[in-house]
């Protein structure tokens, strides 16, 4: 994510404050809920969180995205807990554009 928001920031010409950078989104969370800044992270992760004193804005000028995709061997059926875990995601990413390929 770092990197795609370094390059939206660029083309628009926002210098970001970059402060600190973890590894794990979840830690941004942590850091935003303890009053350490502001984090951006993807909308799906703030759904699920557990802090309820964070508020989410979506960035609408720019926007920034990225495509997700799930790898399969070509040819082969998924197992029922993979189709089940598919569906899922497919359902939860609902606003986003999902296409397929064979």
């Amino acid at each position: 994510m770092r990197r795609i928001i370094d390059q939206v920031a660029g083309k628009v010409g926002i210098e970001l404050a970059i402060v600190n950078e973890v590894s794990f989104l979840t830690s941004a969370l942590w850091m935003a809920s303890s009053g350490l800044g502001v984090s951006i992270i993807p909308s799906a992760l703030f759904v699920r969180s557990h802090f309820d004193n964070l508020v989410a804005r979506p960035l609408v000028m720019p926007t920034v995205s990225r495509a997700i995709s799930i790898v399969t061997k070509r040819g082969r059926s998924l197992s029922p807990a993979c189709q089940s875990f598919t569906e899922m995601l497919m359902r939860d990413l609902h606003g986003s554009v999902i296409t397929r390929s064979s």
